[in-house]
């Protein structure tokens, strides 16, 4: 009898942890189709809207398993007369950014930017949409301290950005491509 019922715990332990790998796998492939699905929402509308986009070519790589963490697409620093914008996107899951960083050197600490509440509300709803691509953009007047400490290593393409959540950072870190002119807006200031 004892070793009747020693089988039948047997079992019952093996169907139970066969139940719960069936549960883990089936929430896992959901969750990989619905990155699948999204990845393709984002490349669709990006092909009709803007076929040019470098995020294409990211999209075209990406994985469930890459859009875990966020990837920089590109940092593009725009100088105009009376701004200057650092426009940033990126790829994954659901927007988790809370903060941009910018250096211009592995020594010195990275200035922190954080997002707005309204960037994140706006990257919240692609997210609702169920999109991948993200953007920031961070601005500063051009006749501020903080700007003109950084132009001059910005101009000559010394400067990275990268992102970050709880001040860690969570991204790939890329170069600031750096553009001077009215190439934001259709029309000069």
């Amino acid at each position: 009898m004892s070793r009747n019922r020693a089988y039948c715990e047997r079992a019952i332990l093996l169907c139970a942890g066969f139940c719960v790998l069936l549960v883990c796998t089936s929430g896992c492939k959901d969750r990989n189709n619905d990155a699948r699905d999204r990845i393709d929402r984002t490349k669709k509308q990006l092909e009709a809207h803007a076929p040019n986009s470098l995020a294409l070519a990211e999209l075209g790589q990406a994985t469930p398993e890459s859009l875990r963490q966020p990837k920089i697409v590109f940092a593009r620093l725009v100088e105009q007369r009376k701004t200057v914008a650092l426009l940033i996107e990126w790829i994954e899951f659901a927007p988790t950014v809370e903060a941009v960083g910018v250096r211009c050197s592995e020594t010195e600490p990275w200035q922190m930017y954080p997002l707005d509440g309204d960037t994140v509300q706006a990257n919240r709803q692609d997210a609702e949409r169920g999109f991948v691509l993200y953007n920031v953009v961070v601005s500063w007047d051009p006749k501020g301290d903080s700007w003109l400490a950084l132009a001059p290593d910005v101009r000559v393409g010394k400067c990275h950005a990268a992102l970050f959540r709880d001040d860690q950072l969570v991204s790939n870190v890329v170069p600031i491509e750096y553009i001077r002119g009215p190439t934001l807006s259709t029309q000069d200031e």
